[in-house]
């Protein structure tokens, strides 16, 4: 809304969430779009191909390793290629990369919190002022972090069960909308509590 009186094009943040049939689709391609691609290009992508080509090279030189000392090339070449495709997994670099991901956008929604939090009027004491605003740091800290943590396995569990094709489209709606608003109050109580100190 700031940048329309200057003409300018501004991108869409929400793409339909409500119509999203996995909480991966909710958070990937739906929701908070602006964030979302940024957290895809800086954090997720690069991850995902380091993780990726740093898991081939080390399984290769282990298994070359191996094989030289017992001076058998043949079977080295055989192992090596048949080992380096079962265990240079896309699913692993993937969700350690979501992890990574998910952990950064937890970060980044309470920076603004922490900002407010440390110099908040609430802290009239100054022998408690450290202590306690370092209670409410952590405290909105660790339930912003464990939302996300709780999204990222989600999407593991949906990855595992196939739900979104074992259900019909409504029902996959359903799951995945309740489920987000079922795990809200963890991403809605750090931005109250910080409320709190203003109004206290």
């Amino acid at each position: 809304m700031l940048l329309l009186p200057f003409h300018l094009d501004v991108p869409s943040t929400m793409q339909s969430p409500y119509l999203s049939l996995s909480v991966q689709e909710f958070w990937g391609k739906r929701f908070n779009i602006v964030i979302q691609s940024l957290l895809k290009q800086f954090i997720f992508i690069p991850s995902m191909n380091s993780l990726y080509h740093w898991r081939s090279t080390h399984i290769s030189l282990v298994y070359m390793c191996t094989y030289i000392q017992r001076k058998q090339p043949e079977k080295m070449i055989k192992a090596l290629t048949k080992k380096t495709k079962y265990f240079n997994s896309k699913k692993t670099s993937f969700h350690i990369s979501a992890l990574a991901t998910f952990i950064c956008s937890a970060l980044f929604h309470f920076y603004p919190l922490y900002l407010v939090i440390k110099d908040a009027p609430f802290f009239n004491d100054n022998t408690n002022r450290d202590f306690s605003s370092a209670v409410y740091i952590t405290t909105g800290l660790s339930l912003m972090i464990l939302y996300f943590f709780i999204q990222w396995a989600c999407i593991i569990i949906e990855q595992k069960l196939k739900i979104s094709t074992n259900a019909s489209k409504a029902v996959i709606r359903l799951w995945v909308f309740g489920y987000i608003l079922l795990l809200s109050p963890l991403f809605v109580v750090p931005l109250l509590l910080t409320l709190r100190l203003y109004h206290s």
